[in-house]
């Protein structure tokens, strides 16, 4: 991790990568080299469908939230279609309530 936000805001952080010497830690290091114990073969079947339109912001900007929520609501319905993700007991919209200023 190279920074933490806590006032929930998104942010983009950047910075250099060592890319050989990421390649030596990898090679050289057996113990906390955990990329190579992960058998991510066993969540192929999750990425077999797409999940999120391909595509769909490679000629714009992506829009702001509400412009883009119902893009968000249909992936997250086509998880649970798929059983990946589990629906709720409770019938809700998964949009926050609009708040009065």
């Amino acid at each position: 991790m190279i920074g933490q936000e806590r006032s929930g805001a998104n942010v983009i952080s950047t910075a250099p990568v060592d890319i050989e010497a990421l390649c030596r830690h990898r090679l050289m290091n057996g113990n906390s080299n955990r990329l190579k114990d992960i058998h991510t073969e066993l969540f192929r079947w999750m990425y077999a469908r797409p999940i999120h339109p391909a595509g769909l912001w490679l000629d714009r900007e992506p829009g702001r939230h509400a412009e883009v929520d119902d893009v968000y609501r249909a992936n997250i319905e086509r998880l649970v279609q798929q059983h990946t993700y589990t629906g709720s007991v409770q019938r809700c919209s998964g949009r926050w309530p609009k708040q009065e200023l």
